[in-house]
């Protein structure tokens, strides 16, 4: 995977070297395959290293052992999406695989717990506000 990315790398460099090049228009199809390919062997792979770690809400309930080469693989992802210039994605992803399943176990009661603090604060307001006025 690191190999492809460094390839892909170059191949973005060449592109933006050479655009509007005949050569070059002929291969857009092929450079955006590969980009599609890539990004979503990255996902697969940030994916799993996040169940390796356990990062996800399938592992949090689980007394987990993280083991080195997970560490390791997840290490590897990261630098690969340094590389490519897709850190953005990467940020995404994590919000999506690890902290929005999180955050919903966590904030499971929260609307209705919103409604009641809310209408309490409503009724202490207005009691307040007919007191001093």
């Amino acid at each position: 995977m690191d190999r492809i990315a460094n390839e892909y790398i170059k191949l973005q460099f060449f592109n933006k070297k050479c655009r509007g090049h005949p050569i070059l228009n002929s291969l857009k199809p092929r450079i955006n395959w590969i980009t599609i390919n890539l990004q979503e062997q990255l996902e697969i792979r940030l994916k799993e290293s996040f169940n390796a770690c356990c990062l996800t809400v399938i592992n949090t309930n689980v007394d987990c052992t993280i083991p080195k080469h997970s560490i390791e693989q997840l290490r590897r992802v990261i630098s690969t999406y340094l590389a490519i210039d897709k850190l953005s994605d990467l940020l995404i992803l994590y919000r999506k695989f690890v902290l929005h399943d999180q955050l919903s176990q966590v904030c499971h009661d929260w609307p209705t717990l919103y409604l009641y603090y809310c209408s309490r604060c409503c009724r202490f307001l207005s009691v307040n506000y007919f007191i001093n006025h």
